[in-house]
């Protein structure tokens, strides 16, 4: 019993001192913690200036999409703006996490678009994003 007690504080603590709560939705971070978050996706896409053009699959059909990241200071400054109102909505902190622990370990910014974290993110995002249908 005490192991899975200390085993899930030692959680917490990893989760806390990363310097957002995993448990919250996107739209419910505060300033501080989008900007840890979105320093923490940086360096997940590599940690410097570095763009890939990947062909993910949709529909049946090859898609190309450009994956790009500029300086730091300057990225992390657009993702914590989010001026396409994308990324902090009503979706888990812990899915937008998991997608960038993918792209990490995956050592590849296309796996943004083809691992199955980032696509669950990514649907999502979408029905986050959708625009209500008016009930007639």
């Amino acid at each position: 019993m005490y192991r899975y007690l200390v085993l899930g504080l030692a959680l917490f603590s990893v989760a806390a001192c990363a310097g957002w709560d995993d448990s919250k939705a996107l739209k419910d971070l505060d300033e501080s913690e989008k900007t840890a978050l979105c320093e923490f996706g940086y360096d997940a896409y590599g940690g410097q200036p570095v763009q890939a053009v990947c062909t993910p699959e949709e529909e049946g059909r090859l898609v190309p999409v450009l994956i790009a990241q500029g300086e730091r200071d300057e990225e992390v400054e657009k993702c914590v703006a989010d001026s396409r109102g994308r990324r902090w909505v009503d979706c888990p902190t812990q899915a937008y996490v998991d997608c960038l622990k993918a792209v990490d370990s995956a050592g590849d910014l296309c796996a943004s678009q083809t691992a199955d974290e980032c696509k669950a993110l990514a649907i999502c995002v979408a029905k986050a994003t959708a625009p209500e249908e008016e009930e007639e």
